[in-house]
Formats: structure tokens, sequence, C-alpha cells
């Protein structure tokens, strides 16, 4: 595990969203879901946190996907566990913390229309926090079932 790593898609997630909060995050909104509710891609080319990971080739399989559970029946093995599906530099990360950057780009309590809020700043900070203290075992979700990481090709 490389804490770098985690550090940089962190970042790279941060300032991607913060850039255009309302544009580039995968919400829809509809009225009986004023909060809007997440996909990981949708028709104008936005992703979530799972879906900006993914290689092009396969984000269609996407398109208003709510979940990588629901994408196993491309194939035999769940997308997640597949190392051809994702992005070089996501490789090796542990799902756990992947579902971690999912969580915090959810979440409209942690944007607003200029990035960040007061309460984004602090789930940032408990992350990167999280990220110095826990252990690889922490991190490989020993504790719960073990989620492991994105594989290594």
């Amino acid at each position: 595990m490389n804490k770098q790593q985690m550090h940089r898609a962190l970042d790279e997630m941060v300032e991607f969203y913060s850039a255009d909060p309302v544009g580039r995050r995968a919400l829809i909104f509809d009225p009986d879901e004023p909060t809007g509710s997440c996909v990981m891609h949708t028709e104008d080319d936005r992703q979530c946190a799972y879906g900006r990971m993914v290689k092009p080739e396969y984000r269609l399989l996407l398109l208003d996907s709510a979940g990588l559970g629901g994408l196993s029946e491309h194939g035999a093995v769940p997308p997640q566990h597949q190392p051809e599906f994702w992005l070089e530099e996501y490789i090796g990360l542990p799902l756990t913390f992947v579902y971690a950057l999912q969580h915090l780009h959810d979440s409209s309590l942690h944007w607003d229309e200029n990035g960040l809020s007061l309460k984004g700043h602090e789930a940032v900070e408990k992350l990167r926090a999280r990220i110095q203290r826990d252990s690889e075992d922490q991190w490989m979700g020993a504790a719960d079932g073990g989620l492991g990481v994105i594989p290594v090709r």
C-alpha cells in the first residue's frame, strides 16, 4: 500500500470537483430526491469518484449505474477486481479508500457552489489523518471481511 498514492488520489479528486462541483459531480436530481442521487457515469460525461478511476473504454458500462456491484453481469469477476478496468494511477489502492473517496463525492454536505464546504474540508482532513494513521491491514478491511485492493495487472 502506498500512502503517497492515496494522498495524490485524494488531492486530485478534491481539485477536480472543486473546480466545478455542480457541473462535474455525477448527481441526478429529480423532484422526489432533491439532494440528488449519484450515478457512476452520466450521458453528459460526468463521473462519480469511481467512474473517474475507470478507463474510458469501460465508462459506457457505467452509464446510469448506481454501483460497481450491479456491473457483475459484464464478466464472471466483478469489475472492481479486474485490473484492466482501472486507470493505471489507481491500481493498488485499497478498495476501502476508494469507497471513502466515493462517500466524499456523494455527500452534498461536503460541497457547495465554490468547492469543498466546511464539512467537506473536515472530511478531507479526517481522511488525510486516517491515511497516515491506519496500517495496511486496517485499510485492507481485515476487520470487516477484507475488501482488498484494486488488483495489480
